[in-house]
């Protein structure tokens, strides 16, 4: 299975912001979306994610005055990304190894085409298994001449 596979299973929209908007301009966009983070863009180019910690984490550091700052301020802008025609395995690995549950996913392109969760990988491999089973369940019926 592959990133794609977890693409074609949930909605392709993503929900974004730019990086020059003021901080407080998030909120409703959090709220709308029912969603954990926001990919930050700069002339349409992914610059960094904002996540729901992240600003939690701003706002204690700079009290009031943050609503009024710019979103790259308090972004997290060193983002590592991942191509629709990666594994789940490596998806696996990146989230094992990292200390974020969003991972953008861009095509050959540069587009931003999804943002895959831990979660969304973990149903996938789980599906895979249950395919799996069924196939040899049915493999062990004789349902395979």
């Amino acid at each position: 299975m592959y990133i794609r596979d977890v693409l074609k299973a949930k909605s392709h929209e993503v929900v974004s912001v730019k990086a020059d908007e003021p901080l407080k301009e998030t909120f409703g966009r959090f709220a709308a979306a029912k969603i954990r983070s926001l990919a930050v863009t700069s002339h349409g180019v992914l610059v960094g994610m904002l996540t729901l910690r992240d600003v939690i984490a701003f706002l204690e550091r700079h009290g009031a005055a943050a609503l009024e700052m710019p979103v790259d301020d308090a972004m997290t802008g060193d983002v590592v990304r991942i191509r629709p025609d990666a594994s789940l395995e490596e998806a696996a690995a990146i989230f094992q190894s990292n200390d974020f549950n969003h991972l953008p996913v861009e095509d050959d392109e540069g587009r931003l085409v999804g943002i895959v969760t831990p979660a969304d990988v973990l149903a996938r491999r789980v599906q895979e298994v249950e395919d799996g089973a069924a196939y040899l369940r049915n493999y062990i019926a004789g349902m395979y001449h």
